[in-house]
């Protein structure tokens, strides 16, 4: 029974995020800007996202809570469009 229940509650919680817009594989980034990052796992408060920075060369990982992201899909800001276009996405 524990097992089914772990199992429940995992599905519960990627659902959850979900609904914030921050499931796993999303491509998101702060709120206040800063790079793509991709979430790779989720809990119920928030999202782990990873990111590659050109300036060290090197992989980051690091939690956000769901309400300081933005899916990069759901940005309707010609500044911020136009940020993740020239920043991030090279």
């Amino acid at each position: 029974m524990g097992l089914l229940s772990d199992l429940l509650f995992l599905n519960f919680m990627k659902r959850r995020a979900k609904r914030k817009g921050c499931g796993i594989g999303d491509m998101v980034m702060l709120k206040t800007g800063g790079p793509v990052m991709m979430v790779v796992d989720v809990d119920l408060e928030e999202a782990e996202c990873e990111w590659f920075s050109e300036k060290d060369q090197r992989t980051h990982r690091k939690s956000f809570m769901f309400e300081m992201l933005v899916n990069v899909n759901n940005i309707n800001s010609k500044i911020h469009q136009k940020f993740i276009n020239q920043k991030s996405l090279k």
